[in-house]
């Protein structure tokens, strides 16, 4: 599975000719919409292509008819027809990942207009992929591997003994098992004893996970990219640099977007010298638990790196 990150929807493919390499622009169209906040915008986004050419994303419904994922037949345009995901009985929906069977990850709207994490299978059945615990019914999903397993973040509830956390709750990364729903053992906690915040945005064959975490100071929190390996837990990625340290969340913080299988990781981060705490630079580690390598930018204050293949090739 390669995530994408494109504001409109448009399949590029590689044909080779000879010694030369053609790319072909296929226009993937949407579902009927317009995007109602700025009329020149693009109605769809493609957010996610499998090996069968499969995209998944999202586009706007006809007649202010709001948003719904979408997958397409393999490498073919948006059909509206038969291409438009279920909501799980809400307004919207959004798919964020689709694996190389064409199960896709992403979120709907409920009938309480609340958001939760789902799965589609390949037959088109929906899943809702529920909570972790807690009072705030909220979840969604960022990925999903080749076995059905999915990560993404939901709200948890912080244990009463969770002195440092101030018994307070928040959104955490989670990673369910094979084709199933959040349960005992999805919370993937945080850097900071399950304090604060973390989000999981890929996950690969093996069950590791890439995102984000809360790390530091429980009181003044700054945010690192992780990974998180089966038994073994949780462990640091750090960031590039930086020194703005507020807000938290865009002052010093970094994010992993992709693993490949041979435990690459890559994506976005502050780093020092930055004219602005909006400006990152992308980043690339050897190892699941290796440093990160500052790839730099085309001349400019800011990149990110979103994907990463099998050879170690990075989408930034």
């Amino acid at each position: 599975m390669t995530r994408l990150k494109l504001t409109m929807s448009l399949l590029f493919s590689i044909v080779p000719l000879g010694v030369q390499t053609r790319y072909v622009v296929t226009d993937l169209g949407s579902l009927g919409g317009v995007n109602p906040f700025e009329a020149s915008a693009s109605p769809a986004s493609a957010q996610s292509i499998n090996n069968a050419g499969q995209v998944a994303g999202y586009s706007y419904l006809p007649n202010n008819g709001g948003t719904r994922g979408f997958r397409t037949a393999p490498n073919s345009p948006i059909n509206p027809a038969t291409d438009a995901i279920p909501t799980l009985g809400g307004t919207s929906s959004a798919a964020s990942a689709i694996n190389s069977s064409g199960q896709v990850a992403g979120y709907a709207k409920l009938a309480n207009g609340h958001t939760h994490a789902m799965r589609v299978d390949a037959d088109g059945s929906v899943h809702d992929l529920g909570l972790l615990s807690g009072t705030v019914d909220f979840s969604l999903a960022n990925g999903i591997n080749d076995l059905g397993q999915v990560t993404g973040a939901s709200w948890h509830s912080t244990p009463a003994s969770g002195a440092p956390c101030f018994s307070l709750g928040g959104s955490v990364a989670f990673e369910t098992a094979a084709n199933s729903a959040m349960g005992v053992g999805s919370d993937l906690g945080t850097l900071l004893s399950n304090c604060r915040g973390s989000d999981g945005y890929a996950i690969d064959a093996s069950g590791r996970v890439v995102g984000y975490s809360a790390f530091g100071n429980v009181g003044d929190p700054v945010q690192h990219a992780m990974v998180y390996i089966p038994g073994t837990g949780m462990r640091d990625l750090g960031v590039l640099g930086g020194s703005v340290r507020f807000p938290a969340a865009s002052g010093i913080n970094a994010v992993a977007y992709g693993i490949n299988s041979s435990g690459q990781i890559v994506g976005q981060s502050t780093y020092n010298g930055a004219p602005d705490y909006t400006d990152t630079h992308a980043f690339l580690t050897t190892t699941a638990g290796g440093p990160m390598t500052d790839l730099g930018t085309l001349g400019g204050s800011f990149s990110a790196a979103f994907g990463i293949n099998e050879i170690g090739r990075a989408h930034v």
